[in-house]
């Protein structure tokens, strides 16, 4: 897949996963959480801090939201892979459970959004944060991992321009500054 992404996608992400990475990618991530202790340690993180209404924002396969479902929490789940999308729908069903899903993050307001392994993939990381941001209730928290770093090699998929990446932090640092006293909350936890 990454020599596909560099031939053809590398500026049309959002084609990319929509389309190309297909069924793939429904393989891929789930062979990465069943092995990758990672996950497991994440699901635990996201579990004892997320509350009440949940934007699970690139979704993936749904492990987060499941998990999140399982403890009695509210939880819109956000893919713009329809093939994933459908898995998770399949996987709720199969459990019992009920969620939102949908392609594009909805235009209201949650306690707790999650984007895990997620935001390395978008093309403009600083424009999600802003619009996440905005999406947040007041107490809101994001709980966000971030991959930024030179991938020509071995993730050529996840965004590496400094300027892009500098604009992310910049966001994040000039947002604790004015908001942090307002009691929402930026996590940033390296594992």
């Amino acid at each position: 897949m990454a020599g596909l992404w560099n031939e053809c996608y590398r500026n049309h992400e959002e084609i990319f996963y929509k389309t190309v990475v297909g069924n793939l990618y429904v393989y891929d991530l789930t062979a990465w959480h069943l092995r990758d202790p990672k996950v497991k340690t994440w699901i635990e993180k996201i579990v004892s801090l997320a509350y009440r209404n949940i934007l699970d924002f690139g979704c993936g396969i749904g492990t987060y939201s499941l998990n999140l479902i399982k403890r009695g929490l509210q939880v819109t789940a956000v893919d713009i892979n329809p093939v994933l999308l459908d898995f998770v729908k399949w996987r709720l069903k199969k459990r019992g459970f009920t969620a939102k899903l949908s392609p594009v993050m909805p235009n209201c307001l949650f306690d707790t959004i999650v984007a895990i392994d997620t935001i390395e993939h978008l093309s403009d990381p600083a424009a999600w944060l802003c619009n996440a941001l905005a999406r947040l209730n007041r107490k809101g928290q994001i709980l966000v991992t971030w991959h930024f770093h030179d991938c020509a090699g071995a993730h050529p998929m996840h965004v590496s321009d400094k300027e892009k990446v500098m604009k992310f932090f910049d966001i994040i640092q000039d947002y604790c500054r004015h908001e942090l006293s307002d009691g929402i909350q930026i996590l940033r936890h390296r594992i």
